[in-house]
């Protein structure tokens, strides 16, 4: 007679309890996490390992804060163009200064790369400015200009249950009335043409809104604030199709908590950088 091991009964056991409860969300960085090497997102999702708190990462935060904030003034009518861009300007930095202030960044990192942070923050005005700009020498209108330029939708949070996905968009703009997704990248590695990772994590947002507002967006962009390069790429049925495909595979194949079924990927380009990286060797 054939005896289970401990794993297998394990296993079985685990199977049927998913059948009574809801499967677990997973987000479009999440997914990305998974393809990269499926022990690091076990690591960080199952295991829940806390990991040292970096810069890097607070300082995306702060600087998506600063943009979600810098759409939330309304320019007085009086104001002229030149004003209306010069207070633009100020008001950013302002806001910069307030988070700054506010998530203690000084007393937990320094001032070191504070106009690192600061050149981000101005990159993402003027990007906002020349799309500003094309509004204005259209209309001649100050406050057509500010809020024609605006997004429709400011750290849009989606949720799937569906799909299981979810996720916030950081601005969706309406151009010609199609709706363009944009994502802020406050990394400093980059690449261009966009990097996989990047592309894909762009067009799950993208299908995120599209099973939400049942229209498809025309376009995904991503806006690389420490340099001001943006990478632009239109929306096609087959991509979102394939976007979902991965977005299903992570969600099936996460359901375990058992390490045996997170293989590590020892190729990954990031190994040696891995936050998980001595937990991964001792094991």
């Amino acid at each position: 007679m054939y005896v289970l091991t401990e794993r297998e009964l394990y296993k079985r056991f685990y199977a049927i309890k998913l059948l009574h409860q809801p499967m677990a969300m997973v987000s479009p960085s999440q997914v990305n996490t998974y393809f990269a090497c499926p022990r690091k997102w076990y690591y960080a999702y199952v295991k829940k390992i806390p990991v040292e708190e970096k810069f890097a990462l607070v300082r995306g935060k702060l600087v998506h804060r600063v943009c979600e904030d810098f759409f939330s003034w309304r320019p007085p009518g009086a104001m002229s163009y030149s004003e209306l861009k010069d207070t633009m300007v100020r008001n950013a930095m302002e806001l910069l200064d307030r988070h700054w202030e506010d998530m203690e960044i000084s007393e937990r990192f320094g001032n070191d790369r504070y106009e690192e942070t600061r050149r981000m923050v101005e990159h993402f005005v003027h990007l906002h400015g020349w799309r500003m700009e094309s509004i204005y020498s259209r209309y001649r209108d100050v406050l057509k200009a500010w809020h024609f330029s605006k997004p429709r939708f400011t750290e849009y949070y989606i949720e799937d249950q569906e799909l299981n996905l979810h996720g916030y968009i950081d601005a969706v703009h309406e151009i010609d009335g199609r709706a363009v997704i944009v994502d802020y990248k406050t990394s400093s590695v980059y690449q261009l043409p966009i990097s996989e990772e990047h592309q894909w994590q762009l067009y799950m947002y993208a299908l995120l809104y599209t099973r939400k507002e049942h229209s498809m967006p025309s376009h995904v962009c991503a806006q690389y604030l420490l340099t001001g390069q943006t990478s632009v790429y239109p929306v096609r049925t087959a991509f979102l199709q394939e976007a979902e495909r991965l977005v299903r595979h992570v969600v099936e194949n996460t359901q375990s908590r058992d390490e045996e079924d997170y293989p590590r990927n020892t190729g990954y380009k990031f190994c040696r950088y891995c936050e998980y990286r001595h937990v991964c060797f001792e094991d």
